[in-house]
């Protein structure tokens, strides 16, 4: 099955008529076509133009990709672009410019994949000349700007291209062939990638809080060459964009040579890599700050708060789970309490008095320290949630994870009454990966 998609990118008066164009020529071979206008004002971004308008372009392509998988019933779709061995010589001499390494000079892969769905280009090897010449006879829409070489890929292929052909007549067969080749050396990284951080993790084992690779000595050992492939590795691997390499070079010292209270970071567009405990993250986005507070006076049988359901459970439904404030309830994302009715339940932040009793024997010690000793980032500490019964603290959660005072813990075989708070999971949620 065949869909046509045409988008509009409203930068030329005549773009209507163009995709007009192309859909009737797709219902002329009964192809079904949909044709979007993207929103317009591309041009007061900053940055490049053809940059924005690639990345509208492809962010609506992959959202309808994605629209159509959700109901296709075990069919896969697939998005198909027509880039010829042409675009990937230009990309090769682009991405060469911009001083890229073997990711960026294996220009575009015949099968890639973005936003979870698959990009095929089944013409990589095929000449643009030949593609058009398997077109004649179809009606064509001329967009100028292609010719406009203020543009640095028009600029390549006006320019550069032509003369490079004329001096080396197999000039676009070589950049192809260059591509290939890094694009396998660049396999061959990721592999060396995956294996380094297999080895590192399974020396540093797990912890409660997530599983990030470990930055010890082993790690130190190894080149900066590796230590930089590996941090490269990860990034891409979460469909986020590389930063400068010279700053991620730092990053990377700073690592080696942090002392134990500084946390090295690194920010770029909207991403964040940050070291702490000896363990590198990477952060998406993270909530800007804890929920509201809110004081439950009357205890319904059900109460949504942010990501977290409350569900009171009558006597001989809930079942003992686990070690009371000592293990993190990530897997399963459900926390059992011990508590009947009363006047006393607030949610809310934390503050810089709070306190957290001991396990199995009297006292207390600062909330914030225990989260450190469970290995929650500072970042997420910042953002813990405390629930508050009659005046003392019942439980902690913070991102996936939680934690019960021993007092308020379902311990016993007695299946007392309770309450069950459990995460609903969302694709809106804050995104905080580690490197695995």
């Amino acid at each position: 099955d065949l869909r046509m998609y045409c988008l509009d990118h409203q930068l030329h008066p005549k773009s209507a008529h163009w995709c007009e164009l192309a859909c009737r020529q797709a219902n002329d071979l009964s192809i079904a076509c949909q044709t979007e206008q993207l929103p317009a004002g591309l041009q007061a971004q900053s940055g490049s133009l053809e940059e924005n308008a690639r990345n509208a372009r492809y962010k609506h392509l992959f959202a309808a990709l994605k629209a159509l998988n959700a109901t296709a019933d075990g069919i896969c779709w697939v998005l198909v672009t027509a880039h010829h061995r042409d675009d990937q010589a230009e990309t090769v001499l682009l991405n060469l410019l911009r001083g890229s390494g073997t990711r960026g000079l294996r220009a575009m892969l015949p099968v890639s994949q973005r936003a979870g769905a698959l990009h095929w280009r089944p013409f990589l090897n095929v000449r643009g000349a030949e593609l058009k010449s398997w077109a004649q006879g179809c009606a064509v829409a001329d967009d100028p700007s292609n010719r406009d070489i203020q543009y640095r890929r028009n600029w390549i292929r006006q320019r550069i291209l032509p003369a490079l052909t004329q001096e080396v007549g197999c000039a676009v067969e070589m950049l192809a062939l260059t591509a290939q080749r890094a694009a396998d050396e660049q396999a061959l990284l990721v592999e060396l990638a995956a294996l380094d951080a297999t080895d590192l993790n399974e020396q540093a084992g797990a912890d409660c809080w997530q599983n990030p690779l470990c930055w010890s000595a082993r790690m130190a050992g190894l080149s900066q060459a590796r230590r930089l492939n590996l941090l490269r590795a990860f990034i891409s691997a979460h469909g986020v964009p590389l930063p400068p390499s010279t700053k991620l070079a730092d990053f990377c010292q700073q690592m080696a040579t942090a002392a134990t209270d500084r946390l090295p970071r690194l920010v770029w567009n909207g991403a964040e890599l940050r070291f702490y405990n000896q363990r590198v993250y990477l952060i998406t986005s993270l909530p800007d700050t804890p929920m509201p507070n809110l004081v439950w006076p009357q205890q319904d049988d059900s109460l949504l708060y942010g990501p977290w359901l409350f569900q009171r459970q009558p006597g001989g439904s809930v079942s003992p789970r686990g070690k009371p404030s000592a293990e993190c309830a990530s897997d399963e994302l459900r926390v059992l309490i011990r508590a009947q009715r009363t006047s006393g339940w607030q949610m809310r932040g934390l503050s810089s008095y709070d306190r957290w009793p001991l396990l199995n024997r009297d006292g207390h010690k600062p909330l914030r320290k225990f989260l450190a000793e469970q290995k929650v980032p500072p970042w997420w500490r910042d953002r813990a949630q405390l629930l508050i019964i009659d005046d003392q603290p019942a439980a902690v959660w913070v991102e996936h994870h939680a934690w019960v005072s021993p007092a308020f813990a379902i311990r016993s075989e007695n299946q007392q009454a309770g309450w069950v708070i459990s995460r609903q999971t969302s694709s809106d949620d804050a995104i905080s990966k580690t490197l695995v």
